[in-house]
C-alpha cells in the first residue's frame, strides 16, 4: 500500500489524541468543552487546522511510503494541529458541521499520519490536508443515522458502503433532512441489492424507516462516536531505520 493524500475521496480520521488549549488566539478552551463554538470560533479552528510545517517528501520502501521529516520539522506544531482537531471532532454540532463543509477544498499541508498492523508494523502512512480532515468529519456525521443500520457485507467481510454522497458534503439543509435523504438512499440499495441474506435485508430496511420517522419526528441530527486508531509518528522520525539493509535511495 502507497501513501494517499487525502482530498474529496477520503474519509478516514486522525487518532483521538488529549484534548488541550492551544496557545495563541485560540477560541476559550472552556466554550470548546461546552460545545458552544459560535461561527468565528469555528472558522478560527479551522484555519488552525494548516500546519506552519511543510509536507515532508518520502521514501517508497517495500510497498510503504516512509515520510522523510526533515530536521527542522516542528513535532510540537503537529500536535498542536491535532489537538485542534480533537476539539472540533469532540464538539461536533450542527453549526460546526455546516462550517466544516464550506472548507473541503482548502489543500493547505495539516498532518501525516501512520497506520499500523496488529503486529505494530506500519502498513501504510498518509498526508491530511485541511480539506480531508474536514471532510472526514463532514462524511462521518453524514452518514450516522443510516450506516448504523445498514449491516451488508462482501464476500471479505467488508460492510457495503458504496454510496455515492459528494453531492450531500456542502448541503445546506438541515443535517437531519440532509440524513434522511441519506437513509432513503440506503433504503433503496437494500431493496435492490441480490444475493443477500433476506433477514439481513428486512431488518436492513426495517431499521432504516424506523430512523427516517424518527428524523422526522424529532428534526435532531444523529452525530457519529467512531474514531479511527490512527497513530502520529515519532517525534524525530528517521524513516532510515525502517529501511531493509539491502535498501537504497
Amino acid at each position: 500500500m502507497s501513501r494517499t493524500k487525502y482530498l474529496l475521496a477520503s474519509a478516514l480520521s486522525v487518532a483521538m489524541l488529549a484534548v488541550v488549549h492551544c496557545a495563541g488566539n485560540s477560541p476559550s478552551a472552556r466554550a470548546a468543552e461546552q460545545g458552544k463554538f459560535d461561527v468565528s470560533q469555528i472558522k478560527e479552528y479551522i484555519e488552525q487546522l494548516a500546519s506552519r510545517n511543510k509536507e515532508p517528501p518520502f521514501f517508497a520502501s517495500g510497498g510503504v511510503d516512509l515520510p522523510k521529516f526533515p530536521a527542522e520539522y516542528d513535532w510540537t506544531e503537529e500536535r498542536r494541529v491535532r489537538n485542534v482537531y480533537n476539539l472540533l471532532e469532540g464538539n461536533i454540532s450542527e453549526r460546526v458541521w455546516k462550517e466544516l463543509g464550506l472548507h473541503l477544498e482548502d489543500r493547505r499541508f495539516a498532518i501525516v499520519v501512520a497506520v499500523d498492523d496488529t503486529r505494530g508494523r506500519l502498513t501504510l502512512s498518509k498526508v491530511y490536508d485541511v480539506g480531508g480532515l474536514c471532510l472526514h468529519l463532514v462524511k462521518l456525521h453524514l452518514v450516522a443515522a443510516g450506516r448504523r443500520h445498514f449491516h451488508f457485507k462482501n464476500g471479505k467481510g467488508q460492510p457495503l458502503m458504496e454510496f455515492d454522497f459528494s453531492d450531500l458534503l456542502s448541503d445546506r439543509r438541515p443535517l437531519y433532512e440532509t440524513q434522511i435523504e441519506v437513509c432513503e438512499r440506503m433504503l433503496a440499495k437494500a431493496r435492490e441489492l441480490k444475493d443477500v441474506n433476506e433477514e439481513q435485508r428486512a431488518e436492513t430496511i426495517d431499521g432504516l424507516q424506523k430512523e427516517i420517522r424518527s428524523l422526522r419526528e424529532s428534526k435532531i441530527p444523529v452525530f457519529s462516536k467512531l474514531r479511527a486508531a490512527y497513530q502520529m509518528f515519532p517525534p524525530g522520525f528517521d524513516y532510515r531505520t525502517m529501511l531493509p539493509a539491502t535498501s537504497k535511495e
